[in-house]
């Protein structure tokens, strides 16, 4: 996986954690997750508002380089996947990504992610992508989901 997102450090994460935060107080996105493990924080999940009706939300991560290749994306985009669909009852959830994030690319295609048709597309340069919350979907967003922590490196 080349990368998930701009790299960023520690610090800066914790600082955008905290950005959100205060942003989600004043209505301007809709959630924001801490992705941490055993207590470390490794990066960021948002939850946004799309601006498209048949897919009314957008997904992201970024996580700190040395949580990358380890599975811990994949955890937790499916989990958050899963809050959208079963939690917030969105059918529909997107994901746009910069055309020449290999390892967004790759995270998506392992959620089962494909290229949006044009009436989910935003209007914007990056790709974007959808998942529709199908039964199949689903089980297979529980089973990413609810990998064990042992299964990640120390």
């Amino acid at each position: 996986m080349q990368y998930i997102a701009p790299v960023k450090t520690p610090p800066e994460i914790i600082q955008q954690f905290e950005n959100c935060l205060t942003a989600m107080q004043s209505s301007v996105c809709t959630h924001y997750y801490r992705v941490s493990l055993r207590g470390k924080p490794l990066g960021l999940l948002s939850m946004l508002r799309s601006g498209v009706a048949a897919a009314p939300v957008e997904l992201g991560i970024m996580l700190v380089p040395e949580a990358r290749g380890q599975g811990i994306a994949d955890q937790a985009l499916a989990a958050l996947c899963l809050i959208a669909f079963e939690q917030y009852h969105h059918p529909v959830v997107l994901v746009c990504f910069d055309p020449r994030n290999q390892g967004a690319l790759q995270l998506n295609i392992r959620l089962g992610f494909s290229d949006a048709p044009p009436a989910l597309r935003k209007k914007t340069q990056l790709n974007c992508w959808y998942l529709p919350g199908s039964e199949t979907v689903l089980g297979t967003l529980r089973q990413i989901a609810q990998r064990s922590e042992q299964e990640f490196a120390s």
